[in-house]
């Protein structure tokens, strides 16, 4: 679902038209602000994170912070190529959701929720929110893994 042209970027046909913000019953989601940097780095480290989503194996903490950098544009409304949303309870990141690849009727989504805030529905609030934005802007399928191990993400 991910394509890639000729100068390694993304090809995408269609573009992300994000709200600035998305409001569930306890959740906002909207861009990552500068001052999430190192809880994004934190949160890519976190081993229990990292068993259940890809992150890549860095050996040096300067690659988190360039990853965390690169997220943090992502998802800022005028980047049209990617779809990131920080999930934030009462103003503090608890997680984030993000498009895995995504082709003109589909798109595949990655999440995550720091392990100190699972089991309260969070993960299910954030990504049934994003479901029902990607609907409105178009999408006619929306995928998103989980591993079996994991009873919770199955719902």
């Amino acid at each position: 679902m991910l394509y890639i042209n000729k100068e390694g970027k993304r090809a995408m046909s269609r573009q992300i038209l994000k709200k600035e913000r998305i409001i569930t019953d306890r959740l906002t989601l909207g861009s990552y602000r500068k001052e999430d940097r190192d809880r994004l780095a934190e949160m890519m480290r976190n081993p229990e994170i990292t068993a259940t989503f890809m992150v890549p194996d860095y050996s040096e903490e300067v690659q988190f912070y360039a990853l965390a950098d690169k997220l943090i544009e992502f998802s800022q409304i005028n980047d049209t190529t990617h779809l990131e949303y920080g999930v934030y309870l009462d103003g503090y990141m608890i997680g984030f959701v993000n498009d895995c690849g995504y082709d003109d009727e589909a798109i595949e989504l990655g999440y995550v929720i720091d392990p100190a805030f699972k089991g309260r529905g969070f993960a299910t609030e954030a990504v049934n929110a994003v479901i029902n934005e990607l609907h409105e802007m178009g999408f006619k399928k929306v995928v998103a893994g989980f591993l079996k191990e994991i009873s919770a993400a199955e719902k």
